[in-house]
């Protein structure tokens, strides 16, 4: 019975997660909503290409860490020290880009 009360867990710790909704309020929302009031086809292309390269990242995520724990447990922490770098670096790039864009 350990199944449903983990996912009851899961989801209970993702409603309560403030940064979606700090996310959608404060970046995305007003991104959103400029593009909806251009025209409501941009807002929903917005939204589809939003929730497109979320999910296909999530997708290729997942690809390369099931591939990486067939490789050996070595490979995975690796991979994941590799993202997570790459992540870093793009946060890093993306502020620099909205500070000498002031």
């Amino acid at each position: 019975m350990a199944g449903p009360q983990s996912l009851f867990k899961a989801a209970l710790i993702n409603i309560l997660n403030p940064a979606p909704y700090i996310y959608w309020s404060l970046v995305t929302g007003p991104i959103l909503l400029r593009g909806w009031h251009e025209t409501p086809a941009f807002g929903l292309a917005f939204l589809f290409g939003f929730y497109a390269t979320f999910v296909v990242s999530l997708l290729v995520i997942i690809i390369l860490f099931a591939t990486a724990g067939k490789l050996g447990p070595k490979v995975t922490p690796r991979l994941g020290g590799h993202l997570g770098s790459r992540t870093g670096f793009l946060g890093l790039y993306q502020l620099w880009l909205g500070i000498s864009n002031e």
